[in-house]
C-alpha cells in the first residue's frame, strides 16, 4: 500500500464529510448518494446493505425529532490499496447531541470508523463503512445517572 495522491485524499475526505453533514441536517436521499448502490454500512455489528436499505435507515434517522446531532471527523488517514480502484481510510468520529429545548450539545460518543471507497462514474463513493464504539457513550450515561 502507498499513500494516496492529494486529489484522491480530497475527494474521499469530502464524501466522508458530506455523508455526515447530510445525516446531521436530515437529508436522507443526499446521504445515500455518498454511497455506492451496493454499499455496506456496519454500525457496531448491525449491517445494512444496498441503497434501498440505506435510504430506509437514513429516512428513519431524518424523521427522528428527539435529538439533533453534529458529527466531527478527526484524524482522517487514507491509504490507497489499488490505484483508482479502492481506497481505505480510518478516522475518529466525535458525535455531539442535543435534545429539544437544550441550548447546547454534549459529547455523546466517540467512534472509530473505517471507510472503503470505490471510484464509480468518475467520482469516489463510500463502498463500505464500519463503525466501532470506543465506550464513551456508556461512560457518559453512567455519569448522568450518578448526578
Amino acid at each position: 500500500m502507498r499513500v494516496l495522491n492529494n486529489a484522491g485524499i480530497t475527494e474521499c475526505y469530502d464524501v466522508t464529510l458530506r455523508s455526515f453533514r447530510y445525516v446531521d441536517t436530515g437529508i436522507a436521499s443526499a446521504t445515500v448518494e455518498c454511497f455506492t448502490n451496493d454499499a455496506v454500512l456496519d454500525r457496531y455489528g448491525d449491517v445494512t446493505v444496498g441503497g434501498d436499505e440505506l435510504l430506509q435507515l437514513f429516512t428513519e434517522r431524518e424523521n427522528d425529532v428527539s435529538r439533533t446531532t453534529c458529527h466531527a471527523v478527526v484524524n482522517f488517514s487514507p491509504v490507497e490499496v489499488a490505484r483508482d480502484q479502492c481506497i481505505e481510510a480510518h478516522y475518529a468520529l466525535l458525535v455531539f447531541e442535543a435534545r429539544p429545548g437544550e441550548h447546547s450539545s454534549q459529547l455523546a460518543g466517540v467512534r472509530l470508523c473505517f471507510d472503503r471507497y470505490a471510484r464509480r462514474e468518475g467520482r469516489w463513493l463510500i463502498e463500505h463503512r464500519r463503525q466501532e464504539h470506543l465506550g464513551l457513550a456508556a461512560s457518559i450515561a453512567a455519569a448522568k445517572e450518578a448526578k
